[in-house]
């Protein structure tokens, strides 16, 4: 019995013995936190997709409520993203509800890689349909940068003088009745200082689907300022058309079938100035302001057969506004003029001529222009930014990028918010901006 009793008695003690140090084995040692397993957190309206490892260090974000306007949910969506891009992505949504944002797509790119893509909202209010990296979307004004590069592309086969009168490449005298003598060049309508305005004859035009030729709005009157040619910074959507005849003329092309076959067919992009040069028309994004459809984009009548009364060599339009593309396709450009030319192995323009298109051309107290392009001193604090904005049936858009270091963002929205700030710069695209280089790339 009292051998039983000490067997037993021994038994107890492992026991507890091997209890305690499993206990031990357990639980966290003194100074350090148990952690949860993560959960994926998804933010409405958010379709965010990171392509490549953000930096190790990331900015404290900062939730915006007050101000934030109530924006129907969306499905969740896919998405593949670090904690930092999530917390990036929470902040553009932040931005766009700010800004009443329809819609939103967003690239970021550094070298030759696009690595970070965030939408937001609908592309399509009424169906449903919310917008995704390949929403394509009417790009308004960033669409001057891409004719720029045309132009440039010409130049630097040796088939475009920049300094010579436009007349002799458009097949019709363009100049002004008040300088009939001073040439009208290329580099003039590059930089806004053509001294050619927008007409009221222009804008009454431009209204509708039947364009007349050059000659007749010419005839029209109020095209032409009183101011020298290129002595004068006037921001002209009809100067940066005339660059289309101008292409026209010296590749013996409609414009829109130039910039198909000499850009976005060698990128493999499906995009372009006419919607129904779309492959994937389906994914055109609607334009709205204050709530309700602006442009009905699917359906507008900006089609070949509008422009038939032109000439070639007369082409005033499409170049300065009507360009269709993604935000994704979009990078590409910027990707190529924030590096050396090329992307993905093609070139899109030579260094050379890059460097001229980001070089200073113009240049006053409120304004400094490249070619076919703005340059920003007051976007991101400590960096020189090039690249455009856009504005059209109250949708914004911009296109920027910092050629010391290849890094920029492109985002396109279809309806928010046009306010501007004390330099003139877009309030959604300045919070958009500096988010992005806040996170990527200070």
């Amino acid at each position: 019995m009292k051998k039983s009793v000490v067997v037993s008695a021994l038994l107890f003690s492992l026991c507890l013995i091997f209890f305690s140090a499993h206990i031990e084995q357990t639980k966290p040692v003194s100074g350090q936190i148990a952690v949860a397993q993560s959960t994926k957190i998804s933010f409405p309206l958010q379709s965010t997709k990171k392509i490549s490892e953000s930096p190790k260090t990331k900015p404290e974000t900062t939730s915006q409520t007050s101000s934030m306007t109530e924006t129907p949910a969306l499905p969740q969506s896919e998405s593949s993203t670090t904690a930092q891009s999530d917390l990036l992505g929470q902040e553009i949504d932040n931005i766009c509800q700010k800004y009443n944002a329809v819609g939103m797509s967003l690239a970021v790119f550094k070298g030759q890689d696009v690595i970070y893509l965030h939408s937001y909202g609908y592309a399509d209010v009424k169906n449903g349909i919310k917008a995704t990296e390949n929403t394509k979307y009417r790009i308004a004004s960033i669409s001057k940068t891409i004719t720029g590069i045309l132009a440039m592309r010409l130049a630097a086969a040796g088939k475009l003088n920049l300094d010579a009168d436009i007349s002799q490449y458009m097949g019709i005298e363009v100049k002004s009745p008040f300088f009939p003598d001073v040439p009208i060049t290329s580099r003039m309508l590059m930089t806004h200082t053509s001294g050619i305005v927008d007409s009221p004859a222009y804008e009454t035009i431009t209204d509708g689907y039947d364009y007349p030729s050059l000659t007749e709005l010419m005839s029209l009157g109020g095209m032409f300022t009183q101011y020298r040619p290129g002595e004068k910074y006037i921001y002209s959507n009809l100067a940066a058309g005339l660059l289309c005849g101008v292409i026209e003329g010296i590749s013996g092309e409609r414009f829109y079938t130039y910039a198909e076959n000499e850009l976005f067919k060698p990128l493999g992009i499906d995009a372009g100035f006419l919607r129904t040069r779309i492959s994937d028309a389906e994914n055109i994004a609607l334009i709205y302001k204050d709530g309700k459809i602006s442009a009905n984009t699917k359906s507008w009548g900006r089609v070949e057969s509008a422009y038939d009364k032109i000439p070639l060599g007369q082409m005033y339009l499409l170049g300065y506004g009507d360009l269709f593309i993604t935000a994704k396709d979009l990078a590409k450009f910027g990707i190529a003029l924030a590096g050396d030319g090329t992307c993905g192995g093609f070139e899109i323009l030579p260094k050379e001529y890059v460097d001229q298109m980001n070089s200073l051309q113009f240049s006053s107290a409120k304004y400094k222009r490249g070619l076919c392009l703005s340059i920003e001193d007051n976007l991101v604090r400590g960096r020189r930014l090039y690249g455009h904005p856009g504005q059209s049936y109250g949708m914004v858009s911009g296109m920027y990028y910092d050629p010391s270091d290849s890094t920029g963002v492109v985002f396109i929205t279809n309806g928010c918010s046009v306010a501007k700030n004390s330099y003139g710069i877009y309030t959604i695209s300045n919070d958009i901006v500096n988010a992005v280089y806040k996170e990527f790339f200070n």
